[in-house]
């Protein structure tokens, strides 16, 4: 519901601006033969499921593109040290209370283990944030290849990285509990 989540929204449409503004820079560099090439991915990313024929092999695992990577991160922005996600400006900040939406780094939601072993004090570097992000992406990867094979249709249809992307994204801002429910 697009009134339950506003700012996710918008944020998910920033990103995929910034993913489609850092590919069309890519593609730029690129050279002439390599653009023949480059259409014919445009064609399929811009297309979210593509119908398989015959004896075409199915992509086994679906990644999250490296533009989409860096759209990401540079929506999430970066923070050294703790914060409230839900509500940044909170000083008084509670590792024990569950209820606040306590964040590091490109967006990294501080886990129970990680609540009890850093403290409010604790900094990070950007590497480091980067580390946690991009193993967070990986969380984000296999949960969304778990959804998507269940899906009854999944061993007919090939889905494009424009798909996998904007799923991907969605997923990794919304929260697997509030994409798909528990489960």
């Amino acid at each position: 519901n697009e009134d339950e989540f506003p700012e996710v929204i918008e944020k998910t449409e920033k990103v995929v601006q910034i993913a489609k503004e850092i590919k069309q820079k890519k593609e730029e560099k690129k050279t002439a033969n390599k653009q023949t090439v480059q259409r014919k991915q445009d064609k399929k990313y811009n297309s979210p499921i593509v119908l398989l024929s015959g004896d075409v092999k199915k992509t086994d695992y679906y990644k999250i593109s490296d533009e989409m990577i860096e759209a990401l991160m540079a929506v999430e922005d970066f923070s050294e040290v703790i914060y409230d996600a839900k509500n940044p400006k909170r000083k008084n900040l509670d590792m024990k209370n569950m209820k606040q939406d306590l964040t590091i780094g490109y967006g990294h939601k501080l886990t129970k283990e990680e609540r009890k072993k850093w403290n409010l004090n604790k900094r990070i570097t950007r590497e480091e944030a980067k580390q946690l992000f991009m193993k967070d992406l990986k969380e984000t990867e296999k949960y969304l290849n778990k959804k998507l094979s269940q899906l009854p249709y999944d061993k007919k249809v090939e889905y494009s990285q424009g798909f996998v992307d904007g799923m991907g994204s969605l997923l990794f801002n919304m929260g697997y509990g509030n994409m798909f429910g528990s489960g």
